[in-house]
């Protein structure tokens, strides 16, 4: 959850899965941004090795969201770091 705005992640990454159909898993995190806060990052597993741009995320998004709830950043990783019983572990994401 990110606070100010009380943000469900779970809610943004819906949207983001079915913005771009090319990924295999999505997962949206709060970092920390000197404006507001925190701002919504977007990380994501490619399929075949094409992954979105940041741009068709947000794009997509801010038809469907407020303008708080859109990624602002986008991270392409290989694999998320999961928890023994296979959920994301969001921590190890944001880094330290």
């Amino acid at each position: 959850m990110i606070r100010k705005n009380k943000i469900s992640t779970t809610m943004i990454r819906a949207v983001a899965v079915v913005a771009v159909q090319i990924f295999r898993e999505a997962a949206v995190v709060g970092v920390p941004n000197p404006l507001s806060g925190q701002a919504v990052k977007a990380f994501v597993v490619p399929r075949n090795g094409e992954a979105p741009t940041l741009r068709e995320i947000a794009e997509f998004c801010r038809e469907r969201l407020p303008h708080y709830k859109v990624p602002r950043q986008l991270e392409v990783v290989d694999h998320f770091p999961r928890s023994s019983i296979g959920e994301v572990i969001k921590k190890e994401l944001k880094g330290p």
